[in-house]
């Protein structure tokens, strides 16, 4: 993917944001449908109590995924800072940055519009009981965005100092 590699700063990193939660949201929530369909299944079949607690734990870990969310949503808002630091820009990019702040916000818009419906199906909305910050989150995912992106814009258009290090634009 030319659009990942060998890059201080992208424009499209809150768009790539919007898209990792999305897809880790729904291999979560997938993980946990099959998990909870095996371990129906199998407890059943496998009569042994060390089988049926290898089941338990599987089911257990999967669980956890709703806090490896929370962090992956900190670490890659972070990491979107920290690359936005070492940017030179000029103020008038603000401007553009902020149209493309609702351009962004569409598809976080659909993203998170299409999750509720998701989560909202017969067979998921009983396991989403377990992922309680993943469901929130998602819905709050246009304002997870724009507070990223307002974050960026401060990090972004601060000014730095120092000229070689980034920060102001300088000719």
């Amino acid at each position: 993917m030319k659009l990942l590699k060998n890059k201080r700063g992208n424009v499209f990193d809150p768009l790539i944001i919007i898209i990792v939660l999305f897809g880790f949201a729904l291999a979560a929530v997938l993980f946990l449908l099959i998990s909870s369909d095996m371990k129906d299944k199998l407890t059943d079949l496998l009569d042994s109590p060390t089988s049926h607690n290898a089941i338990t734990a599987t089911y257990d870990a999967i669980k956890t995924f709703d806090y490896i969310f929370v962090i992956l949503v900190s670490m890659l808002v972070t990491s979107t800072l920290i690359s936005a630091f070492f940017i030179k820009s000029h103020p008038i990019f603000f401007i553009i940055n902020t149209i493309l702040l609702f351009v962004f916000m569409i598809p976080a818009v659909v993203l998170s519009n299409t999750f509720e419906k998701y989560e909202g199906a017969a067979k998921i909305a009983p396991l989403m009981t377990d992922f309680p910050l993943i469901s929130y989150f998602m819905d709050k995912l246009p304002w997870v965005l724009a507070i990223a992106m307002v974050l960026m814009f401060v990090v972004l258009f601060m000014y730095k100092g120092g000229g070689s290090s980034g920060g102001q634009y300088y000719e």
